[in-house]
């Protein structure tokens, strides 16, 4: 979960700008509701699987989740 995320987070500051165009020019939504998507929401029960599973450790599935997309 750590890779995933740091590497999302130094992609993102590598390529902010495509990125911007890509998600908002393309008329996707805005992050807040990304926070309540489809997309989130299956990532979280993914995430919340896994934990259960004893793969990982997480405090909260949905804030996870929210934060990887």
């Amino acid at each position: 979960m750590r890779a995933w995320i740091e590497g999302a987070v130094e992609s993102y500051f590598a390529m902010s700008a495509l990125h911007d165009v890509v998600i908002y020019g393309s008329g996707q939504p805005f992050r807040n509701a990304m926070t309540h998507s489809e997309v989130t929401r299956h990532l979280a029960g993914l995430i919340s699987d896994g934990a259960r599973a004893g793969a990982w450790k997480v405090d909260d599935e949905r804030w996870l989740a929210v934060m990887m997309f």
